[in-house]
């Protein structure tokens, strides 16, 4: 016998037992573990109280509390701040919901059980603001999951309950718990009342309770084109829902009109399309009244631009199987097409539908940024979908060129080396900001990218960018691409003095490791000055690189104290930027005057002061031989009340 199966027989003697056991305690037992197995959601304790003994006890007060609840289960036990109730162990939840003999028409009780206490309970709870915040403790649950145990049980059991409810449904609390329990809830709310408008159809098109909204149209009770606060119609919340039959249910109504648009300009159609609900869209398609181009809404939601952007192929399909839709409708502010949607997002089988017409533009530009769906494709990384659009003989010229460019830039390996088998495409053009395709993606580090155009002999290494005066090994020393750098250093047709260049940048920028690596070449002194006479460890000390200036302090011919053209040493740049640890290394190594001056006669303690670096300030002070006497007044106020706290301290 597997270890399983002696679970179940345990559980199934544990749950006979406590079933020919006499009086109320192992009824009420029965009850609790049914609620907590089948409930949609973890119960807290005092939900499960209410939710077991409605109207009983005196005052409206619950009968029972959690603990002899506790005790009737025998099999519950509560957690966390918020007192959750939950089964012993998962194993019980598994073979309660594998055996729905164990309860009766569980889910149909736990419907009743909701609508009970929404009907009993919660009639005259307030509906400000604050009290809603306040409801009776089963009333969030009841709101919003007695559809759902409708739907899983029997709703001809709880049909005139649920009429009850819906006699009073628009002063109630109910729907205000649902909209606000929901996952449709928006971020933002209208003016006035933002539950007013929504009815008990709305609520059965909500959970789709088809039979109650057959009910409600033979009974007449109901308007299926009113909107709710937020002008969403009951078509337009079934078909948010994904419920088939409540569409179906809805739309047998005489008068229904299914183009109704919310306030954001979503209608059912979109709506469906948008989910991925494809029956709802066909079944909607089927009228001959409902409109596929979105014009309902003001062009904001397009059913196909929607389908397009989730991948729901067989939506776009149908869509597109009216004669009624352009394929190249775009959305009124972005501008989103159909196929520039569908190109970016890579999905591959709606781009081949849309390129399959011969009234589809394969240039359209996106609004928002201008760019057709080769380029979003190719930046996007989409491999498949930028060979579909390359098959096309009508791409506007430069187009492919663009694409490499994007590539390159986003590191797209597949699609460069296809697009460099082009005849249209030169991988040195440049753009207007005169940057090439290599500077792209050595910038982002991108070293597979690199490999492909370093392989050709005609990618050119040496052109500086127009745009900010780097060439590619200057950028990705900047950027810290130690792989990139090594690529590029392989190459003997650089430029000469660049290594020198790239070494400052890696300096500046405190890559230790192209530091260390450049530091190995014969063409790189670290000691040169650039043409504002700054050396590499001045640049690293500035910046506070303690690994980079550790690097260069350990060279026999790097100078520490090296003035560049304004007379400012490593130390006073350090002292200047308030890093101290850089500072420290600077004071111990040979040859470091800490009362060097500039051109204006600003010493490393003055730099410091100036810029209120209090805590370099004590440092030079602690050093024999600093005076604090070569600073201006400016200063000396900084460093007095620097000396007047080492004093009281």
């Amino acid at each position: 016998m597997t270890e399983a199966q002696s679970l179940d027989e345990a559980y199934a003697a544990t749950l006979k037992h406590m079933g020919e056991e006499r009086g109320s305690k192992a009824g009420v037992g029965i009850e609790v573990l049914m609620f907590v197995s089948h409930s949609e959601r973890p119960l807290q304790g005092s939900e499960l109280c209410h939710a077991l003994r409605v109207n009983t006890g005196r005052n409206g007060q619950v009968l029972y509390g959690i603990q002899h609840l506790l005790e009737c289960s025998r099999r519950l036990v509560v957690e966390g701040p918020s007192s959750t109730v939950r089964l012993v162990h998962h194993t019980l939840q598994e073979y309660l919901l594998d055996h729905p003999s164990v309860f009766m028409r569980s889910h149909s009780m736990m419907a009743r059980g909701c609508l009970e206490y929404l009907i009993h309970r919660c009639a005259n709870s307030s509906l400000s603001p604050k009290a809603i915040g306040r409801a009776p403790a089963f009333a969030n649950y009841a709101s919003c999951y007695w559809g759902i145990h409708a739907i899983k049980g029997n709703i001809e059991d709880v049909k005139h309950l649920a009429f009850r409810l819906f006699n009073r449904y628009d002063t109630h609390i109910s729907p205000r718990l649902l909209l606000m329990g929901s996952d449709y809830w928006p971020c933002y709310a209208p003016l006035g009342d933002p539950f007013k408008g929504f009815s008990a159809l709305h609520c059965v098109a909500f959970f789709g309770i088809s039979a109650l909204i057959v009910a409600l149209r033979e009974e007449r009770r109901g308007n299926v084109n009113r909107r709710d606060a937020f002008g969403a119609t009951p078509l337009l919340w079934a078909a948010r829902m994904g419920s088939l039959e409540g569409i179906r249910a809805l739309l047998e109504w005489v008068g229904v009109d299914p183009n109704l648009a919310d306030n954001e300009g979503k209608t059912p159609l979109s709506v469906a399309a948008m989910n991925g609900h494809d029956e709802i869209v066909k079944l909607l398609l089927a009228r001959d009244d409902v409109d596929p181009s979105g014009a309902s809404g003001g062009f904001f939601w397009v059913p196909l631009v929607l389908a397009a952007s989730g991948g729901h192929e067989a939506i776009a399909k149908a869509l597109l199987a009216r004669g009624d839709v352009n394929p190249n409708q775009s959305e009124a502010i972005l501008g989103r097409a159909p196929l520039s949607r569908a190109a970016e997002a890579g999905h591959e089988g709606i781009v081949r539908l849309l390129l399959a017409r011969e009234d589809i533009d394969p240039n359209c530009l996106e609004k928002d940024c201008g760019q057709a769906p080769l380029l979003l494709a190719a930046a996007s990384g989409h491999q498949g979908v930028v060979e579909l659009l390359l098959a096309r003989g009508d791409l506007n010229l430069g187009i492919a060129q663009e694409a490499f460019k994007q590539a390159a830039e986003h590191g797209h390996e597949g699609i460069v080396s296809l697009l460099l088998t082009r005849e249209d495409v030169n991988p040195n053009t440049k753009r207007i900001s005169g940057r090439t395709p290599l500077s792209w993606a050595v910038e982002k580090g991108h070293v597979g990218v690199v490999k492909l155009l370093l392989a050709r002999g005609d990618v050119n290494l040496g052109s500086s960018e127009k745009d900010c005066g780097q060439a590619p090994l200057l950028l990705a020393a900047a950027s810290g691409h130690q792989a990139v750098v090594e690529l590029l250093l392989t190459r003997g047709d650089l430029n000469l003095g660049i290594t020198q260049e790239a070494f400052k940048q890696a300096a500046e920028h405190g890559h230790e490791g192209i530091v260390s690596l450049l530091l190995t070449r014969e063409d790189v002194n670290p000691n040169a000055k650039d043409t504002s006479g700054r050396t590499p460890l001045s640049w690293a000390a500035e910046k506070g690189h303690e690994g980079v200036v550790k690097l260069l302090a350990a060279r026999d011919e790097v100078d520490p104290d090296l003035a560049d053209l304004r007379g400012r040493t490593p130390l006073s740049w350090a002292a200047q930027g308030g890093h101290e640890g850089t500072v420290e290394l600077l004071l111990a190594l040979n040859g470091v005057d800490p009362q060097a001056v500039d051109i204006k006669g600003c010493s490393p303690l003055f730099c410091a002061a100036g810029n209120a670096q209090e805590p370099i300030v004590k440092l030079l002070l602690s050093r024999a031989g600093v005076w604090p006497c070569l600073v201006n007044e400016w200063s000396r106020l900084v460093i007095q009340r620097v000396s007047l706290e080492e004093h009281e301290s």
